[in-house]
C-alpha cells in the first residue's frame, strides 16, 4: 500500500491500492495519478474524491469520518480478493480516460473560456 507521495515513481512498483484519506479534500491529484496507473484506491467521501472512487468499482469509497477499522477492512479486502482489485484498477483506468483525459480537459477548459465575461459593475 501506498499513501500520497511527491512524484509517480511508486506506481511502477506492484502496490495493491492507493490509500488517500482526507477532510475538505477538492479534487486530490493522487486519488486521478493513482487511478490513471490503474491503481485502485481507497478514499474517503470528502469533496471530489466521492465523485471519482465508486465502492468495489474503481476502489473503495469509505465514509467521510471513515476509521482505522473502516480502512483497515478495504485494505484486508484489497489482498484477500485480487480479482476484485484487478477489476477495480481496470475500470479506475477507464474512468479517468473517459473523465479526465487530455480531451476531457482540454474540453472543460474550452468550455470555461468561452463563457461571456460578466459586465464591469453589474451585481
Amino acid at each position: 500500500f501506498r499513501g500520497a507521495m511527491p512524484d509517480l515513481a511508486h506506481f511502477g512498483e506492484p502496490f495493491t491500492a492507493t490509500v488517500v484519506i482526507g477532510t475538505h479534500q477538492g479534487s486530490p491529484n493522487a486519488v486521478l495519478e493513482a487511478m490513471a496507473a490503474g491503481v485502485p484506491v481507497i478514499a474517503n467521501a470528502s469533496g471530489g474524491t466521492a465523485a471519482m472512487v465508486q465502492s468495489r468499482e474503481t476502489g473503495w469509497l469509505l465514509p467521510e469520518d471513515a476509521s482505522a477499522g473502516d480502512i483497515a477492512a478495504a485494505m484486508e479486502e484489497s489482498i484477500i480478493d485480487p480479482d476484485l482489485a484487478a477489476h477495480c484498477a481496470r475500470r479506475a483506468r477507464e474512468y479517468v480516460r473517459r473523465h479526465h483525459g487530455l480531451e476531457a480537459m482540454a474540453r472543460g477548459y474550452l468550455a470555461v473560456l468561452r463563457q461571456p465575461l460578466p459586465l464591469e459593475g453589474a451585481a
